[in-house]
């Protein structure tokens, strides 16, 4: 996705210095009680935000979905909060470090397996839990979760 729309929109506008924080995210859990799904939850988001300096005054814009129109709304709505600012103390934005770690934890292997398949994995699991031991007559549940998220 291309974010040139905001930061020329944001030029144009006359704001010093702005930045976008972008963020997405997404989450799978479900969990079985005797055999049945108790709990399903699929989470799938985004969140836009946007800071910025206008007239020496900090502004904060925040949006969860992004196109041109919400390009121009970040920007007026940057100039609008900074136009309420009455503080006199000077607007920062942090320039960054000079190197960032690169961590990678994304296991692109797992997005591969169909939900079915992990389901089924989590009955199969359920399933041999009362094999290991005929003392085991009740499972209070079993889970499985899943996560990722980007910046």
């Amino acid at each position: 996705m291309k974010y040139d729309k905001f930061f020329d929109l944001a030029k144009a506008a006359g704001l010093e210095e702005v930045e976008l924080f972008i963020s997405t995210s997404y989450s799978l859990s479900f969990s079985l009680f005797h055999s049945e799904v108790d709990a399903y939850s699929v989470e799938d988001g985004s969140s836009f935000v946007a800071r910025g300096v206008y007239k020496g005054k900090f502004g904060v814009a925040m949006s969860d979905v992004y196109n041109a129109e919400k390009a121009q709304f970040l920007v007026d709505s940057i100039i609008a909060n900074a136009g309420v600012i009455e503080t006199e103390d000077p607007a920062i934005l942090f320039k960054g470090s000079d190197k960032y770690k690169k961590i990678n934890t994304y296991n692109p292997g797992l997005s591969k397996i169909s939900v079915d398949e992990k389901m089924n994995k989590l009955y199969e699991l359920e399933k041999r839990i009362k094999e290991l031991d005929p003392r085991i007559v009740e499972i209070e549940g079993v889970e499985y979760s899943e996560s990722s998220s980007s910046i």
